[in-house]
């Protein structure tokens, strides 16, 4: 004898119950006042062994017919005909519902094929057949073997679905649904566009007890538009600032490619368009120019439109734009005329400050502050730059010729820098700029040979 849902003999723990109940008799007697006992005690000796005996029928009543119904929900069968057991057989069906079979080919989509191929597959064999339905989502309505009937609805409502199984799980579901049937002949049909990474070389060779079809389902020709990268060629986004976007784009198909169209939208609004023409097997690149209307963080994303594979037609991304970048200057003596200079541009809101006269809360909101000839800075200045930095502030250090040592050793500990030693006065040309430095990254489009570098008068070291 066999089961078919053999998860329900756990049911028989419920059997405790009625013997618990046997045991331990729950009933409440009710005290009757009696004149002479005398001639009961016959009598009640007599009821006594009768009522034991109706509570053991009873109990054994009560076994007997929840054992019956949790028999009955694990469906026993006896197959006495050897030839009929052979006969037999369980069907599995997996179609590959992930994003990549979402493709088209000649012939249409690629799901739509693969649910073609899985009615064939069931219509050549019997209705006497068991079958076991799987897919990417793993349903638990099909986690048991399956009718004819219930197989062909499960087909018909698969959809496709972002998961992405590998080929090691779904085997190991496979076996796991059929091993009270391991007497019986298995197949396994396989439909997928076999991707490499779900589907390792030679993985269908691992496992002898079942015969395994495959049935490949391929995109050829292979055609795919791909957005590969994009961003932006500033760092800072000022508002009423001009951007401009770089993006690359790849052509997999062995036509060339005219007039593509390429769309920005910035916070859900388109903000520039572009046509793009890339041959077959080759990328490109190209960009597109939009102006910041809003500060903050802004949600954008480039979209193409490849009716083949959608699911990578966008490339998200996002960028703050802030009203200006704000430089904070801190002077002992005299302001800096050269860095007043350097920063009136419309990109720079420059504030100047007396060390004396600064007000240290405004050192946060600041994008990059310069200290500019401080001879002696204060230790209460110091831990206010430690924790600026440490949030991830900019700070650029002009040292004065006259340095305190221990206020700068100070300085230099806490901030984790080189400490400043040695200051010379002499002439000194420079010779050569290390482009690779944080310092000078996005400065430099490109460089030439016969650079003019400037003359430095005075330096520490």
């Amino acid at each position: 004898m066999k089961l078919l849902e053999p998860y329900f003999l756990y049911a028989f723990l419920a059997l405790a119950i009625p013997i618990i109940i046997h045991l331990f008799s729950f009933q409440k007697h009710k005290i009757v006042q009696f004149s002479n006992v005398a001639f009961l005690k016959q009598i009640r000796q007599k009821k006594s062994n009768i009522t034991k005996l109706q509570k053991l029928l009873l109990l054994l009543t009560r076994l007997l017919l929840i054992s019956a119904i949790i028999l009955a929900f694990s469906e026993p069968y006896i197959s006495n005909n050897e030839e009929a057991v052979e006969d037999k057989k369980i069907i599995g069906i997996y179609i590959d519902n992930s994003f990549s079979m979402n493709a088209e080919n000649e012939k249409g989509r690629l799901i739509d094929q693969a649910k073609n191929h899985a009615r064939n597959v069931l219509n050549a064999h019997k209705e006497s057949d068991e079958f076991i339905f799987l897919s990417n989502e793993l349903q638990g309505k099909h986690q048991r073997i399956l009718d004819y009937q219930n197989c062909l609805e499960a087909i018909d409502q698969t959809s496709i679905e972002a998961q992405v199984l590998d080929f090691n799980t779904v085997i190991n579901r496979w076996n796991t649904l059929k091993q009270n049937e391991s007497n019986t002949n298995s197949e396994l049909f396989i439909i997928s566009d076999f991707q490499k990474t779900s589907f390792k070389e030679e993985f269908y060779l691992k496992d002898k007890r079942f015969t395994t079809h495959l049935i490949p389902i391929s995109t050829y020709p292979q055609a795919n538009i791909a957005i590969d990268t994009c961003y932006l060629e500033s760092p800072n986004h000022i508002l009423g600032g001009q951007e401009w976007l770089n993006f690359d784009i790849s052509n997999i198909s062995n036509k060339d490619l005219e007039n593509l169209t390429v769309k920005l939208f910035i916070n859900g609004k388109q903000k520039a368009l572009s046509t793009i023409s890339i041959k077959a097997h080759e990328k490109t690149t190209s960009k597109l120019s939009f102006n910041n209307h809003s500060i903050g963080t802004q949600e954008a994303y480039i979209e193409i439109k490849d009716p083949v594979i959608p699911f990578d037609n966008k490339l998200y991304f996002n960028f703050n734009v802030k009203a200006s970048n704000k430089v904070l200057c801190i002077y002992e003596e005299h302001e800096n005329k050269s860095l007043f200079a350097l920063f009136q541009d419309n990109v720079f809101e420059y504030l100047s400050y007396k060390v004396g006269m600064l007000d240290l809360s405004i050192l946060n909101e600041q994008n990059l502050i310069i200290i500019d000839g401080i001879t002696q800075p204060t230790s209460g200045l110091i831990n206010k730059l430690k924790l600026y930095t440490d949030n991830g502030g900019n700070l650029l250090i002009i040292p004065s010729n006259k340095i305190d040592r221990e206020a700068y050793k100070n300085l230099a500990l806490k901030l984790n820098i080189p400490e400043y030693s040695e200051y010379h006065s002499r002439n000194l040309k420079v010779a050569k700029l290390n482009t690779n430095h944080l310092i000078f990254k996005d400065v430099f489009e490109k460089q030439t040979k016969d650079t003019d570098l400037p003359d430095v008068k005075q330096y520490t070291v």
